[in-house]
């Protein structure tokens, strides 16, 4: 769940998978999870890794009912960091951005919960 899986690098390869881990609570991610769709922690069934970019990490959450949601989950590290906008900006403004484009009609993704800066998930996540 922590490490990138899905790619290699022929320069500096060690480094760039370390700028790629990413610690987090699971149980805390999966209560946030829950949480975000009105059910206990105890519903949840499975968090498995769902997809991973250059930018984030996304996780599928399963219910025990099926139901099941996406969280997704920012690297730490993204460098160099003057060419790059905070990581909690860029959050509030995505999910802000998206409320924005469905509220005119334009189907995106609904934002069900999202945390920035210090959380019990040890990461900002957006479910």
């Amino acid at each position: 769940l922590f490490e990138y899986t899905s790619g290699r690098w022929i320069y500096n390869e060690n480094m760039r998978l370390a700028e790629r881990r990413l610690s987090f609570n699971v149980d805390e991610l999966k209560k946030a999870a829950a949480s975000s769709i009105n059910k206990p922690k105890s519903d949840v069934k499975s968090l498995q890794k769902f997809a991973e970019g250059g930018f984030n990490r996304i996780f599928e959450v399963g219910m025990r009912d099926g139901t099941s949601v996406l969280a997704r989950l920012p690297y730490p590290s993204t460098l160099p960091r003057r060419l790059v906008v905070a990581s909690e900006v860029a959050t509030m403004d995505e999910v802000a951005t998206m409320d924005f484009v469905r509220a005119h009609g334009i189907p995106t993704p609904r934002i069900l919960g999202y945390a920035i800066g210090e959380n019990p998930v040890g990461s900002e996540y957006m479910v």
